[in-house]
């Protein structure tokens, strides 16, 4: 919208006290006037007129998340948003599928045909709309209590508390919140949900490696002291014998940099930490 007003030629004043709501909407004083911009909760707070309730139903029969926009309290006007599918998104869902991932779902506190929209777009069946933010990590907790282990990705305010509880939480580090970095334990540095796949793939290449790695050092240092014992190695021989094996654990670790993506930047543990 900045862009189109600046091709208009029409100056955006700067905002101020600015305050976001979790699951209402966002507000500020723009020109000395309380200026406020919000989904279904705020909608369902607004007086509006015919014409704008006319508008916000043809919005959403279309699929597109309508935003009411008040000015002092008064409606102004709607806005309908839409997501834009990505090419390879689909391609992504099946990957995680093709990986063993059981189930992919959508939780979104957008309304139900926005919702249906995207996920049959993404050829996903399972979808939760019209959430709100405390709605989220209840259904992550159903699914843990079910057994399972739950990974959510997100990157608004109103996903911190889902990544928080989730057993993995993915943060998209370029368009993210500063909560959602903070909160998730794994932040993709690229604005690219396509980088799940290869994350999945790398932590369980990682996992094989670590075990490998406890099976080379266990063996290398037990046939050292072994051989030490009975005389079969000299001290300096088991010396080799251990640091050889060291060597070793080193090479294997290192052969993550070859795994798919050949050691590619997109993926990076989160501030909080890598958990």
């Amino acid at each position: 919208m900045l862009h189109a007003a600046a091709r208009e030629g029409v100056a955006a004043p700067r905002a101020e006290a600015f305050l976001s709501e979790a699951g209402i909407g966002v507000k500020a004083r723009l020109g000395g006037c309380e200026i406020e911009v919000g989904g279904a909760a705020l909608v369902r707070n607004a007086h509006l007129p015919p014409v704008l309730g006319q508008a916000l139903e043809t919005a959403a029969a279309r699929g597109a998340t309508p935003l009411v926009v008040l000015r002092d309290g008064e409606p102004l006007g709607i806005l309908a948003v839409t997501d834009t599918i990505r090419p390879a998104a689909r391609d992504s869902v099946a990957a995680l599928r093709a990986l063993g991932v059981s189930r992919v779902g959508i939780l979104s506190g957008d309304h139900d045909r926005s919702v249906a929209g995207v996920a049959a777009a993404l050829g996903i069946s399972e979808s939760w709309p019209g959430l709100k933010p405390a709605d989220k990590p209840r259904i992550v907790s159903d699914f843990q209590n079910g057994g399972r282990r739950v990974m959510f990705v997100g990157d608004g305010i109103n996903d911190a508390p889902a990544l928080a509880k989730a057993d993995v939480g993915v943060a998209m580090g370029a368009a993210g919140t500063d909560v959602a970095l903070e909160t998730a334990q794994v932040a993709l540095t690229r604005d690219d949900i396509g980088r799940l796949p290869l994350l999945i793939g790398l932590s369980r290449r990682m996992r094989l490696v670590i075990k490998v790695n406890i099976a080379l050092g266990v063996l290398s240092n037990g046939l050292a002291v072994f051989g030490s014992s009975y005389g079969l190695l000299s001290p300096i021989a088991a010396s080799v014998f251990h640091n050889a094996g060291s060597i070793l654990v080193v090479m294997s670790s290192a052969a993550l940099f070859f795994a798919s993506g050949r050691g590619e930047p997109g993926l990076a543990p989160a501030r909080a930490g890598m958990r």
